[in-house]
């Protein structure tokens, strides 16, 4: 829970990106404003911006606002697009970060209520349609068990979208800033 406090996070996360391999750093939990602050994020956020990769964080927008004051050349992965973070909301921070991405785990009930797209998600999705991926956040061995039904939520709100959107969010962009062989 204090990870952003402690200066061995520094060096444990510096040594993982000497082996190389990597194309992402996270998902890592800012709880606010201060703890995107501090010298130690400060740090992972350069040695990552620095290398081109990618920081997958789970925050509301207060920290992703933090992070781009001091490292706005950072790409950012935007977990579960903020999770509690309305669709208002997600859609003014994405448009003032262009370097933000967002990916949408646990979001599907928000996205399609009923069946039936949001027009504000709606918006939100196709505007940014190359900035959002899909996710699914098997964070606990639970979430493994039901992993079938994840994805299928997924795709009956994905076939509510063009298809050239869908095809997107549902891999292209993961495909395109995943993987290390395309530009």
């Amino acid at each position: 829970g204090d990870w952003h406090n402690d200066t061995d996070s520094i060096a444990y996360v510096a040594e993982r990106l000497a082996r190389g391999g990597y194309v992402g750093v996270g998902e890592v939990h800012l709880y606010d404003r201060a703890a995107a602050e501090t010298p130690v994020v400060r740090e992972i956020a350069r040695m990552v911006a620095e290398r081109g990769l990618v920081l997958h964080v789970h925050s509301d927008a207060a920290p992703i606002e933090a992070l781009y004051a001091h490292t706005p050349e950072l790409r950012i992965l935007w977990a579960h697009a903020g999770l509690g973070v309305g669709a208002g909301e997600i859609a003014a921070t994405m448009a003032r970060f262009p370097r933000l991405l967002m990916e949408v785990a646990l979001r599907a009930g928000e996205i399609a209520p009923g069946g039936r797209l949001d027009p504000v998600w709606s918006e939100l999705l196709r505007r940014n349609a190359d900035r959002v991926m899909i996710g699914t956040d098997t964070w606990v061995t639970p979430r493994w068990s039901i992993y079938p039904e994840i994805v299928e939520e997924h795709r009956r709100w994905l076939a509510l979208l063009p298809r050239a959107v869908a095809v997107k969010i549902a891999h292209a962009n993961a495909e395109r800033l995943f993987d290390p062989n395309k530009p």
